[in-house]
């Protein structure tokens, strides 16, 4: 074989590779996170965005809970969208199952650890927190949610959370004395979600309008 040919057979060779290693590569738990909120909200196409999105970050990175409680997550937005009853309690249980995995593998090494500026043992509680408030009733999570909370803003590392994180952990304590019928209780954690984050934003927009209707009952 002369040395052309075998040039030539090597640069076909990597055009072959090159799209299977770029399709390899995970894509930014930013973006896929940015995603994800879309599909939190109600965009199916994002859910199911940010689902294929996770599954490559934890593949890459098996160890790190906030990946997986963010796929288990995105498992049971999988199941709130879906047509065939078999199929939405099939992702419902593996969403819930990846997310009880992700909460059991928290240690005290992830309150030093960080994705954009969170602290990974934080946010992974809130995922967990918000999907256990989300899930129809038969799952029987709310006390889960519940000890949660309370776990969770109990954690030494707490305060250092961003601001948007503790909004929405205090969010997710009025979202539980609402279900309770415990006025006081709600208005004491949406005073505290305001205080946490009290600029315009999504969430901040929502705890005003929570406020507000509260002071006209």
């Amino acid at each position: 074989m002369t040395k052309y040919n075998f040039s030539s057979l090597i640069v076909a060779a990597l055009l072959i590779l090159l799209p299977l290693i770029a399709a390899a590569e995970p894509p930014s738990f930013t973006d896929t996170q940015s995603t994800f909120e879309q599909g939190l909200r109600g965009d199916e196409e994002a859910v199911e965005k940010a689902y294929a999105g996770f599954r490559q970050l934890v593949t890459a990175q098996p160890d790190n809970p906030l990946y997986l409680a963010y796929l288990g997550a995105a498992e049971t937005l999988i199941a709130r969208d879906g047509w065939l009853p078999w199929k939405r309690i099939q992702y419902l249980d593996k969403g819930l199952d990846h997310i009880d995995k992700a909460l059991t593998m928290l240690g005290p090494e992830h309150d030093d650890q960080y994705e954009r500026l969170s602290v990974i043992s934080i946010e992974t509680r809130l995922v967990a927190l918000t999907t256990f408030l989300k899930v129809p009733s038969f799952s029987n999570r709310f006390q889960d949610a519940k000890d949660l909370f309370a776990e969770t803003v109990e954690q030494e590392v707490f305060p250092k959370a961003p601001p948007e994180v503790r909004q929405r952990i205090y969010l997710q304590g009025a979202n539980i004395a609402q279900h309770e019928d415990d006025r006081a209780r709600e208005r004491k954690y949406l005073k505290q979600a305001l205080d946490a984050r009290p600029g315009d934003n999504y969430y901040a927009r929502i705890v005003k309008q929570r406020l507000t209707a509260l002071t006209e009952q």
